[in-house]
Parts: structure tokens; sequence; C-alpha cells
């Protein structure tokens, strides 16, 4: 899978995980204020598992990031690289969104009452992608960019993972991936068992680290990545049953994550038609821009002012993502 230069063979099963996983994090964004509710019964209960597209990404980040890693740690500029490349990625369609919200939507909305006020503090959290740690212990204040918590791990984890990665030999490397799956999952039981289970808990990084880390797995040993491929449909059931049930201690995050390595390892190993679909590829393309720029909280103060409106219901869950791919596409093409 690695190869030369940093670049990584591009197989187009992956752009279609992708779509998949952005999609499903879409669908239960612009329908969450609704979720406690259920009132589209079945369908609903459905859409609220789409919180599995966050660990499906995860796995995959680290799946690709890590083959990265791994085909450029002789490089001189190994570390001036890496950084600049995660920087030119991330950093320029955050922090627009960030920069919107707080110096413009939030001054508006406060002037028409749509928001409570937030603290001034809040906003320096964000950009320093340290917004995850406010959430998951309890200070959670606007929420309305509640969803870049995932895009606050993936660095955090990246900034120390990357110097690891260069100096640690592959087959150690393998086992630092074991170590950390086992103990992010161990330490969401130990907290359990201990204090008790709050599920913004989650949110904080060493507990969210079993997705990312299995996907770094996956590069860092072809033989693991033969072995996920040979037993895909085991590993997929146990992500379905991550998918369907609320485990105890966030346990349902490494079944998740688990489902998700089979799936990745599938794809990287065999041709799948239905992942090589055109529009679900195209979806995985924008879709970090989706994620990052889609407007679901502005479904939150509409909710409030109108909770039982059917139409605003399913505008917000029909359009939602069709408009997201629209703005991500935008920001493509400009930033």
């Amino acid at each position: 899978m690695p190869e030369q230069n940093g670049e990584v063979k591009h197989i187009l099963e992956l752009d279609g995980i992708r779509g998949i996983a952005v999609l499903s994090v879409m669908f239960v964004h612009f329908h969450a204020p609704y979720l406690d509710t259920r009132p589209l019964g079945l369908l609903s209960a459905v859409i609220s598992r789409g919180v599995v597209g966050v660990d499906i990404f995860f796995v995959l980040s680290g799946f690709l990031i890590t083959s990265i890693l791994i085909s450029t740690r002789g490089a001189s500029n190994y570390f001036q690289a890496f950084y600049a490349r995660r920087a030119l990625r991330i950093f320029p369609l955050a922090f627009a969104m960030i920069a919107v919200f707080y110096w413009i939507a939030v001054p508006f909305a406060h002037r028409h009452g749509l928001l409570p006020k937030l603290p001034e503090s809040e906003q320096l959290w964000y950009w320093l992608f340290l917004g995850n740690w406010r959430q998951g212990l309890g200070f959670n204040d606007g929420a309305e960019l509640g969803h870049f918590w995932s895009l606050a791990i993936e660095e955090q984890f990246y900034i120390l993972f990357s110097l690891v990665a260069r100096y640690v030999p592959g087959r150690r490397l393998a086992q630092v991936c074991v170590g950390l799956i086992v103990s992010s999952s161990g330490l969401r039981i130990l907290i359990a068992a201990v204090f008790g289970f709050r599920t913004d808990l989650v949110r904080l990084t060493p507990l969210h680290l079993d997705p990312i880390a299995l996907g770094a797995l996956l590069a860092c040993s072809g033989k693991v990545l033969q072995w996920a491929a040979r037993w895909r449909w085991p590993l997929m059931l146990t992500g379905a049953v991550g998918l369907t049930l609320t485990l105890p201690a966030g346990l349902d995050i490494l079944a998740s994550g688990l489902g998700a390595a089979g799936l990745v390892a599938m794809a990287v190993t065999r041709p799948i038609p239905v992942l090589r679909l055109g529009w679900l590829r195209s979806c995985g393309k924008y879709s970090y821009a989706m994620y990052v720029l889609h407007p679901a909280w502005i479904v939150e103060p509409l909710y409030k002012k109108h909770p039982h409106s059917m139409t605003l219901m399913l505008t917000a869950l029909i359009l939602g993502p069709p408009v997201s791919y629209g703005i991500a596409v935008i920001s493509w093409n400009v930033l």
C-alpha cells in the first residue's frame, strides 16, 4: 500500500467508504434535535446510529496517514513535509468556519435571540484544536461547533504519533498500535467501573484512540491487513453489533472500529463495485469540507422556535446533505 515520496496508491473504494461515513454523519446531525422524540420511528432510530461514521473516518484516517508516515520515515524533511501537508489540508477550512461562526453567525444570532450568550473563552479552545477537551469535561457551552471534537482528536494524535512512526521500527510500531487499542478501550472500562460512564467522555482524546489505532495497525503490518481482509465478515458483523447496540463503557466504539477495519481491509484487497459508485466517491472526495462546513447548527435554534414542525424536520433532513455538498464543492474550488 505505501509507495514512494509519501504518496499512497489511490484506491477508489476508499473514497466510497468516505462517502458512506460523511453521509451517515450528515443525516444524524441534521436530524439531531428530533432524535429524542423519534418522529420517524424506526428510521429516526437508524439515523441516530450515524455517529458510527466518525469511527469509520478515524479508521480510514489512521490507515492512510500511517501509510504516508511509514513511506516517508527516511526522508530528511519528514516532519516539515508531514506537518505542512496537515496544516494545508486542515487549517484553512477549519479556521474559516471558526471565524465565520464566532465573528459573524454568533453576533447575528445574539441580536435575534437565537442563541444564548457564549463565553468569550470558548472560541480559543477551537482555534487551538482543543475543543474536544472542553466538550468531554462537560463545558460544551455552545455546541454548534461540536463536530470539531473529532478533528481535534486527530490533530492531537498525529502530532505525537508522527514522532513515534519516525523512530519506532515497523514491528514495534504495530505493537504500539495494539497498546493504544487496548489502553484506550480499557481506560473507558476502568472509568465506567469506578466513576460511571458519560457519553461525552468519549470526546476526550485518550478515550477514543482505538479506531485510529486500528487503522494505523492495518498500515503497519501487511499480515494484519491480510488477516483483517480474510476475517472481514466477522469483523463487520462485530461492527454491526456496535452500530445497532449501545454497549457499556463505550465498547460500541471498539466494535464499530473493528467493523470499519474489516471494511477498509476488504476495500484495499479487492474491488467492490458499490463503493465505486460515482456519486458516493464524489461525496468522499469532498467529505472533509462537507463535515467541517455543514450548517446543521442552524437547525437547533429553528427547532426551538418551531419544535413540532414536520416541514422543518423534513427540509433539514432532505436538503441538509446536498446543501452541504454544494458548499463543500464551492470551498474546494475557492480554498
